[in-house]
């Protein structure tokens, strides 16, 4: 199921929220405490990202995280942000100029609250949810934890958190300098005016299928199919976060260009290409990327040492992986567990499991899924008396 849900009184002021569940009968959902909500990360919002066997032709349906959760009775919700939603005719996107940070945590704290009233009116009950965020949900996921600490324990949404392949924090210097020289470039966009960059997945994809021998116009020089497969299995090429970061595990030729995919398809990689969203906020990008470095100041990680839920930090050795775990040391967290999916040691990590193959890899289910499965169900239905009165407020 889906919902668009109008948060604001203007017109692209919307968000998208998401539910996958199983059901005893049409529109009757099982009665199940055990649930995940999921934040999105750039480019490919929930469905993209969740259902990519609904959404990907060549990819059989049950290669979707959501339905493989549902089929194991976890209710899985999820938000599409606004900027998911903009149309790709739009010209004007002066109304973008405040879709930073906060906005995604409001956005997030409006899906959550009405995730959690829906399961208690559909048999749920009142429990807090297991919040997963992704990519750079995973510094929308944090800053929302942050939040919460400031509230009375009975009245935060979140009961568990899952980050997937997220930093958040880094004490790495060449990470640093890399993300200060990006978060320098956008910040200039934005104080010029910039407010939504075009996200180049789409045509990627498209140009990849429909003229592989052409000339790309995102990097000429390149045909269209090399660029393709560079955006997979080469990513540092185009985003140069880390020496080795890339979106899945791939062959190299010895230029360094993917030939294949180890554990996908090019056909299914192009074809989860498509499935982005045409735009994504400017001053979100910048404020994630300044709040790593340290820019500026912002309230995002104040209380971070106040953050206590349950975590199950999630990364690929191929993606951000090792970086996530430097954030663990700054929670207050005492039940904190920690899985990187490395198939090689450290020194091959250039094609090691990918930042994306944790979603769509043909291994994904048995490496990341069902240990994230196996964490829901030890971390769902756990709430007692204490955390339910908030219902005698």
């Amino acid at each position: 199921y889906s919902y668009l849900l109008k948060i604001g009184e203007g017109e692209y002021d919307l968000i998208k929220l998401h539910r996958v569940v199983k059901e005893t009968r049409p529109y009757k959902p099982v009665k199940t405490c055990k649930n995940v909500f999921f934040q999105h990360g750039d480019a490919v919002g929930f469905a993209g990202m969740t259902l990519y066997g609904l959404n990907a032709p060549s990819a059989p349906v049950e290669q979707s995280m959501a339905l493989f959760m549902a089929q194991n009775d976890i209710d899985f919700w999820g938000i599409d942000q606004n900027w998911i939603l903009i149309p790709q005719e739009t010209t004007d996107f002066g109304f973008a100029e405040g879709w930073g940070l906060q906005n995604q945590v409001e956005n997030l704290d409006i899906a959550l609250s009405i995730a959690r009233f829906t399961r208690l009116m559909t048999g749920g009950g009142p429990g807090k949810m297991n919040l997963m965020g992704y990519s750079s949900g995973v510094w929308t996921g944090y800053a929302y934890l942050n939040m919460e600490t400031q509230k009375k324990a009975q009245f935060r949404n979140v009961g568990g958190y899952i980050p997937v392949d997220g930093m958040f924090k880094t004490d790495d210097p060449d990470v640093l300098a890399v993300l200060a020289t990006f978060g320098a470039m956008y910040q200039a966009d934005y104080d010029g005016g910039v407010y939504a960059t075009p996200v180049p997945f789409v045509p990627a994809g498209y140009l990849a299928m429909t003229d592989p021998d052409g000339d790309s116009p995102i990097a000429p020089g390149f045909t269209n199919y090399t660029v393709g497969m560079i955006f997979g299995g080469a990513t540092h090429m185009f985003f140069p976060y880390t020496p080795t970061f890339h979106y899945l595990a791939g062959t190299l030729d010895d230029y360094g260009i993917p030939d294949g995919f180890l554990f996908s398809t090019d056909q299914k990689w192009f074809e989860f290409l498509v499935s982005g969203a045409s735009y994504e906020a400017m001053l979100f990008q910048v404020e994630f990327l300044a709040l790593v470095v340290d820019s500026y100041d912002m309230p995002f990680d104040d209380y971070l040492g106040d953050v206590t839920v349950p975590i199950f930090n999630v990364g690929a050795a191929g993606g951000l992986g090792y970086y996530s775990e430097y954030t663990l040391s700054l929670l207050g967290s005492t039940d904190v567990t920690s899985l990187i999916v490395a198939l090689y040691t450290p020194e091959n990590g250039i094609v090691d499991f990918g930042h994306i193959d944790l979603f769509i890899a043909d291994n994904a289910e048995a490496l990341v899924w069902m240990p994230m499965l196996d964490w829901i169900n030890d971390h769902s239905c756990r709430q007692g008396k204490a955390d339910q009165s908030w219902a005698k407020e």
